[in-house]
Parts: C-alpha cells; sequence; structure tokens
C-alpha cells in the first residue's frame, strides 16, 4: 500500500508539473509580440490626414515657411552667381550671340553653380562624399531651379536688356529686382513640395 502510495503521490506531481509548463508556454505565446506590423490607424485613433493645398491651413505652417525660405535663398545664391557671370562673359567675348542663345546658356551656368554649391554644402554640413552630394544635389527639385532662373532671366533682360554694366546703378537695381522676382517664384513651389512630401529642393 505505501508503495503504491507513493507512485500516486509521484504520478500527481508530475501531473502538475506539466500542467504548468504548458501554462507558461501558453502565456509566453500570447504575450509574445505579433511579427506582423501594426496597421497605421490601429488603437493610435485617426490617420493624420495633410491638409488640401487649397486651403489656408496647408499654407500656414511657420516652420515650413522657415526652412523653405532657407533653401530657395540657398538655391538663389547658387543660381545668381553662375547666371550673371555668364552673363558678363558672354556680353564681353561673345556679343553677337542672339538674345535665346544668351539667356539659355546663363540658365545652365545658374543652375550648374546651384548644384556645385549644395554639393559643397552637403558635403560640408551633412559630411557626405562628394558623389553621394553630387547625385543629392542632382536629385533635388529642377523645377524650383528652372523657374527661378527664368524669371530672374525674364526680369532682367525686360530691364537692362541682357546688359551687363558695373558702373551703372540701373544694372545693380535691375539685379536685385530680377534676384527677388527668382527668389519669389520659387518660394511658393518650395513651400508646396516641402509641405505635402517632406521634401526639399536644397
Amino acid at each position: 500500500m505505501i508503495y503504491y502510495a507513493r507512485c500516486l503521490v509521484r504520478r500527481q506531481v508530475l501531473l502538475s508539473s506539466r500542467t504548468l509548463t504548458i501554462g507558461l508556454r501558453a502565456a509566453g505565446t500570447a504575450t509574445k509580440p505579433c511579427c506582423h506590423k501594426e496597421t497605421p490607424n490601429s488603437d493610435n485613433g485617426p490617420l493624420k490626414v495633410h491638409p488640401s493645398a487649397l486651403s489656408r491651413l496647408f499654407w500656414s505652417s511657420r516652420s515650413v515657411w522657415q526652412r523653405a525660405s532657407a533653401n530657395t535663398f540657398r538655391c538663389l545664391i547658387g543660381c545668381s552667381i553662375g547666371d550673371f557671370s555668364m552673363l558678363f562673359y558672354l556680353q564681353a567675348y561673345q556679343p553677337h550671340l542672339p538674345p535665346s542663345y544668351t539667356m539659355a546658356m546663363s540658365m545652365a551656368a545658374g543652375i550648374a553653380t546651384s548644384v556645385a554649391l549644395e554639393t559643397a554644402l552637403l558635403q560640408i554640413w551633412e559630411s557626405m562624399t562628394l558623389s553621394r552630394a553630387f547625385k543629392t544635389a542632382v536629385g533635388m527639385s529642377m523645377i524650383s531651379m528652372l523657374s527661378m532662373e527664368l524669371v530672374e532671366n525674364v526680369v532682367d533682360w525686360h530691364i537692362m536688356g541682357g546688359m551687363v554694366d558695373l558702373t551703372n546703378p540701373t544694372f545693380w537695381a535691375a539685379l536685385v529686382v530680377s534676384m527677388a522676382a527668382g527668389y519669389g517664384a520659387a518660394l511658393p513651389y518650395n513651400y508646396w513640395r516641402l509641405r505635402k512630401y517632406g521634401k526639399a529642393c536644397h
């Protein structure tokens, strides 16, 4: 009898330990995180919807305006350096070229210097390699640079006729007006791109 009683106790202990082990495994399985990603709208409240570009709220972000303004100013400096330098060169050494050629070459030079400036800044500020910085600069918004260059050249041509005369006060006035016009033409697009897609032209 004592022997059978001991065997019965052992069996009960084994059954209890097995039950405890199964329970712990089940609990571990229940608390184990799922390998699937949660949907954006699961238990986190409603999805964040960006306002429409036609609404006033879309254009009312001060931080986005500040960043877009800084990006556009950098683009303006880079474009203007190449643009007016090319105008000066063509006027001095290639005065026979048609106005359309002069404008096109000035725009190309402006975009080139803007990309070069941005490449250098990305290397300094972001510690990028030369190749990566160049690819990033080239991949930035060409629409912004083209619109800026086009407006700058049209305004300058309307005021000065494409002439670069460093001794003429009208030239410097035209320079300021054309740069301001180019800046104003590119800024709204840069804001829209940054606000909607989180992408900066620079």
